[in-house]
């Protein structure tokens, strides 16, 4: 019997049903729609046999001429109102109460197949390295036709995401064992086993191209009523490359901040160039107003511009809060995303620290605080502050208790922060917005690798309890 044969009888017994003892059994969807792709998979084999742009994996074709990648999903049934926290996840997951449809092709070969058309796998948020953003270049995934971020609605909206695309974040190749030196596609062997999720999950393949915690955005994305498909339909998926004509969205640049000649050093005297990370020339020097029109002709031109921060040792403290509060308004998904510190140099909201947290009474834990001023010979010393919550019974706030400790050099604040408590993993530091990066760093860098949250407090305000 031919095969096709053979797969034409076993679908038509499964739709019709199945008598087993008497009684007909309801028809078995996946069953049903396995065997009809693997129909479409057989034709399409042997229309393009031989065919060196073809790529053709079970359930699964790529074209690199079209850059279109192509296959099957089976609707889960979830219904209008009910969390969505994916639109499609591999067979393996245990995730369908939350998603959209499970593909009936291997998380793996659909990353393959991207690569095949040309996508390079970009990189997923990893908060523990300050990765926030979702990197990579876009796709267009359409599901039965309709663009997959019209399947979803915002509750806080009531509207379907806007069509950004999705990001091909590539997932991450992790150990298959503990003890084994192998990887493996993470979609592919490990939960979620996420293909495409809507909100920031380091182990899928596709992402959304905004920051979206999964705390912050749980509940809130639903199926769109407009949109929902019955338990078990089989669905066509296709996923394109945003730009077919070698056009990039990511943009890796670096920005690089020095002092400047001014004697009195602000962000618009500061001298700012921008090139490309890793370039072999300087790039560049902007005035502030050239530097944010150039980045914005970038976003408008449908870039995503990935800003690395550089910063010169003779930046001040000043200077660098001043680039901190620009950075938090345009660090957005509609702007710039700034990228993790490089070694030995601070992420830059630390010199952009929440204000309330000057007031010891406004803090729910009480970290290690550190004054940093030049003596009289122009050495900077500092004076560490060691705070002490004293509770009793009773009293819903605690009494503060203070000690001071004069530090001559770093050295001699390791070697208090390390043995002395409180443990907390934090340093405040209060200096004058003058102080060099140079000078802040001979202190900070010394005490990272056991206090890594460091906040920079300039011109401290008064207040009964704040630092003076």
């Amino acid at each position: 019997m031919h095969l096709r044969r053979a797969w034409a009888l076993a679908l038509g017994c499964l739709i019709g049903g199945v008598v087993r003892g008497g009684e007909t059994q309801p028809p078995d969807s996946r069953a049903i729609n396995t065997v009809a792709v693997a129909e479409w998979h057989a034709q399409c084999a042997a229309e393009h046999a031989g065919d060196p742009d073809s790529l053709l994996r079970p359930g699964l074709m790529a074209n690199r001429k079209t850059k279109r990648v192509e296959f099957f999903a089976e609707a889960t049934g979830i219904g209008p109102g009910e969390t969505m926290e994916f639109f499609l996840i591999g067979e393996q997951s245990g995730n369908a109460y939350e998603a959209l449809a499970i593909s009936l092709a291997q998380p793996l070969d659909i990353y393959d197949a991207l690569l095949f058309v040309g996508l390079p796998p970009g990189r997923g948020v990893d908060y523990n390295k300050l990765q926030f953003w979702p990197k990579g270049e876009r796709v267009v995934m359409t599901i039965e036709g309709q663009r997959a971020e019209s399947l979803m609605i915002n509750s806080d909206t009531g509207k379907p995401l806007d069509a950004f695309g999705l990001v091909f974040t590539g997932s991450q190749f992790i150990p298959t064992a503990p003890e084994e030196d192998s990887t493996a596609l993470a979609a592919q062997i490990a939960p979620p086993y996420s293909i495409a999720s809507n909100y920031n999950e380091p182990y899928s393949i596709l992402d959304v191209p905004f920051a979206a915690p999964q705390t912050a955005v749980y509940s809130k994305q639903m199926l769109n009523p407009k949109c929902a498909f019955a338990e078990g339909d089989r669905l066509h998926v296709v996923i394109e490359p945003e730009y077919k004509d070698g056009k990039c969205r990511v943009r890796e640049l670096q920005l690089h901040i020095g002092r400047g000649t001014c004697e009195r050093p602000s962000l618009v005297t500061a001298q700012l160039t921008l090139q490309k990370l890793g370039g072999s020339t300087a790039g560049p020097a902007y005035s502030l107003a050239g530097l944010l029109e150039r980045l914005s002709d970038m976003t408008d031109n449908g870039h995503d511009p990935f800003v690395s921060i550089d910063i010169a040792n003779d930046v001040t403290v000043g200077q660098l809060n001043e680039l901190a509060l620009l950075l938090q308004a345009i660090d957005t998904d509609r702007g710039i995303r700034v990228e993790p510190p490089s070694q030995g140099q601070l992420y830059y909201k630390a010199f952009a620290p929440n204000e309330a947290y000057r007031n010891r009474d406004e803090r729910f834990l009480q970290p290690w605080e550190l004054r940093l001023a030049p003596s009289a010979d122009g050495v900077v010393t500092g004076m560490l502050t060691e705070i002490t919550e004293i509770w009793t019974q009773g009293v819903a706030k605690p009494e503060i208790e203070t000690e001071e400790h004069a530090v001559a050099s770093p050295k001699a604040l390791v070697e208090l922060m390390t043995s002395r408590k409180p443990d907390v993993k934090v340093l405040l530091i209060y200096a004058s917005r003058s102080l060099s990066y140079d000078a802040l760093m001979r202190y900070v860098g010394p005490v990272y690798a056991t206090h890594p949250i460091v906040y920079v407090y300039t011109e401290p305000k008064e207040n009964s309890t704040a630092v003076e």
